[in-house]
This record gives structure tokens, C-alpha cells and sequence, in this order.
């Protein structure tokens, strides 16, 4: 398994929470995504799914995980309507 580097993370996080052409988004970078997290539950899932994006790409990991991302999901939001 590949090492993580903060400073790659960052970088690789970054223009995906950017605003661009044809894309507005809600955080401006990562570093406004991991205040948010600190207080909002929806903000700290998007910040894991980041975390977990990054290390499927870095490790290279086949296109299978993507289908179990889903899966797990798709579980998670029958708990929560179970409550």
C-alpha cells in the first residue's frame, strides 16, 4: 500500500471543491470542507468519502470498490430510516 502524504491529498482535493465552469461548489477547498466537518455530520461523510476516494486512486484500486461504495450507502441510508 502506497504512503499518504498530506500535502498530495491537498492537492488532489482541492480543485474538486472549487468552483469551475459549469460547477458550483459548496466548500471553497479542502481546508473550508475540514472546518465545516468539525461541526455538520454531512460534512464530516463527504470529507471520509474524499479520504476514501483518494486512497482508491492512489492505491489503484479496481473499479469494483466503486460498486461496494454504493452498496455501503445505500445500507447506511436504510439504518438511518430505520431510527
Amino acid at each position: 500500500m502506497t504512503s499518504i502524504d498530506d500535502d498530495d491529498f491537498l492537492m488532489w482535493a482541492n480543485p474538486q471543491l472549487q468552483s469551475s465552469s459549469g460547477f458550483i461548489s459548496f466548500y471553497n477547498g479542502i481546508d473550508d470542507l475540514i472546518e465545516r466537518a468539525k461541526n455538520d455530520d454531512d460534512d464530516k461523510a463527504n470529507l471520509l468519502g474524499m479520504v476514501c476516494n483518494y486512497l482508491i486512486e492512489l492505491n489503484e484500486v479496481n473499479e469494483y470498490l466503486y460498486e461496494l461504495e454504493y452498496d455501503i450507502i445505500e445500507l447506511n441510508n436504510k439504518l438511518v430510516e430505520n431510527e
